[in-house]
């Protein structure tokens, strides 16, 4: 088995190579002398890069103003709760003297009962008595 068996492989070497040369002839063709793209097609690409910067930039714009509003509201709802722990504090010390308030009182009470307990039964024994 030698190369004459295989005929077509010439066939197929020659293939290749001229739809290599018509790939880099077609290349070539949109070359101007300078061996750049035409200007045209420069431009295109230019202005294409410039509107995807441009929205692209607008994107981040409209990002950060959103983060600001975010920002914003957070702050306010934070002022508020805030403002709330501050209210429940102040009510945390107000109930605080009051129960402390209503301890003292509820000592005189039983104290008073105790002292009321205390002369009934000296009553009752003077009325034993006589």
């Amino acid at each position: 088995m030698d190369a004459r068996s295989f005929p077509e492989r010439g066939c197929c070497r020659r293939a290749v190579v001229t739809a290599v040369v018509l790939l880099v002839w077609c290349a070539a063709d949109r070359r101007d002398a300078s061996g750049a793209l035409p200007v045209d097609d420069q431009a295109k690409r230019r202005d294409a890069r410039r509107q995807e910067e441009a929205a692209r930039l607008e994107k981040v714009h409209r990002d950060i103003a959103d983060l600001k509003d975010h920002l914003e509201r957070t702050e306010a709802s934070a002022g508020s709760v805030l403002d709330a722990l501050e209210e429940l504090d102040l009510r945390m010390s107000l109930l605080q003297r009051e129960a402390e308030s209503l301890k003292g009182e509820a000592r005189v009470t039983v104290e008073r009962e105790v002292e009321a307990r205390l002369e009934a039964r000296a009553l009752e024994g003077r009325l034993a008595e006589t």
